[in-house]
């Protein structure tokens, strides 16, 4: 069964569903209530009370007031004391029953509603541009030429030694037939880098012409005893067809 005192049905549909927290100062609360009387006092409590349930939206509306403060017909005397006489209440240009410290603290939780509200639409509509965002193709990555320098040159690899035999019954290897394929993962030695250096290639050149010499010796087959004097002699190849100068990555390149 509803008790009189219960709010009225339109400060009911006011009433947030979701608990309001804010800090409780009983001290501001004694100190405005030192000087009244008991019934005074007690209709404050109620008023303040139903002022954060109706969301700082209390009418002005005397019947219903005392009917929820269970002050009656003294309500109105009672309103008029409080607003006059303690200054702790007052009647806003719109007709609502308000408290200047309840209303700087649901200005500071209505503040904070309006940033997690503002918060909530920003992630949504970032969520949205997301999923609506066509997919995007794979970039091309071009290939990097290696870069040789003196102090990343490799040491001289290991070559197999040569097969014995050629077929020929006698037992001894043929000398044309003698040497290695080109090792796909080839680089030049010390010596080899600082040879084509001392001819004007720079750095990336250098890393290009190895590709080029490692390419070349494997998709012709050629075979080698030593792949570090064929390097020099690739090198004096692209020197004497190009001529390039230092740096210049632009010139003629041999196939």
């Amino acid at each position: 069964m509803q008790s009189d005192a219960s709010p009225p049905a339109w400060a009911r549909l006011l009433a947030s569903e979701r608990p309001i927290h804010f800090k409780y100062q009983p001290e501001q609360l004694l100190r405005e209530t030192e000087q009244m009387r008991p019934l005074e006092e007690l209709s404050f409590r109620r008023v303040l009370d139903l002022i954060v349930y109706c969301r700082n939206r209390l009418l002005d509306d005397d019947k219903e007031l005392g009917r929820m403060t269970k002050t009656g017909d003294a309500w109105p005397d009672i309103k008029a004391r409080l607003i006059g006489d303690h200054g702790v209440l007052y009647v806003s240009d719109d007709g609502y029953i308000r408290n200047v410290r309840y209303d700087e603290i649901w200005a500071r939780i209505e503040r904070v509603r309006r940033q997690r509200r503002k918060a909530r639409k920003a992630s949504a509509a970032k969520r949205a541009k997301k999923n609506a965002a066509p997919a995007q193709p794979p970039v091309p990555v071009e290939p990097t030429p290696v870069e040789i320098s003196p102090q990343q040159a490799l040491p001289e690899p290991m070559v197999p030694a040569p097969t014995s035999g050629d077929g020929n019954g006698d037992g001894r290897s043929n000398p044309e037939h003698q040497g290695t394929r080109i090792p796909l993962d080839w680089r030049p030695n010390l010596e080899g880098v600082r040879f084509a250096l001392a001819r004007g290639y720079a750095e990336m050149r250098i890393g290009l012409l190895v590709g080029e010499y490692v390419a070349h010796n494997t998709d012709k087959g050629i075979t080698s005893k030593d792949w570090h004097a064929t390097w020099r002699l690739w090198v004096l190849r692209d020197v004497a067809l190009s001529a390039p100068p230092m740096g210049d990555e632009t010139s003629h390149r041999p196939g």
